[in-house]
């Protein structure tokens, strides 16, 4: 019997060419639901401007886009909240904070 191995490879990393990620590469989809989620930008999306915007997964992609227009602006709202915030001296938690030490 004959087994063919193949390396494993990882998901394709979409070409923005010039255009820079909103958010920050941040999850758009995590914006909205109020939580801070850096990506690598390899699940992304661009709108009809151009604007690029970055998932954690495909399911965070599909549920954004079920409503784009309202999750852009509750994910700005967040960011505003959380810049109000880191603009009176409270701490801003990000995803690296709760993450417990062993799942890192």
């Amino acid at each position: 019997m004959l087994a063919m191995v193949l390396p494993a490879t990882a998901p394709a990393m979409e070409d923005h060419g010039d255009v820079e990620a909103e958010f920050d590469e941040s999850c758009a989809m995590g914006l909205a639901d109020g939580q801070m989620v850096k990506t690598d930008c390899s699940v992304s999306w661009t709108d009809e401007d151009g604007k690029v915007y970055c998932f954690s997964s495909e399911n965070s992609k599909a549920a954004f886009l079920k409503d784009p227009k309202g999750n852009i602006a509750r994910a700005k709202t967040f960011l505003q909240e959380q810049q109000a915030k880191a603009a009176s001296g409270a701490k801003v938690f990000t995803e690296a904070d709760v993450t417990p030490e062993s799942s890192k």
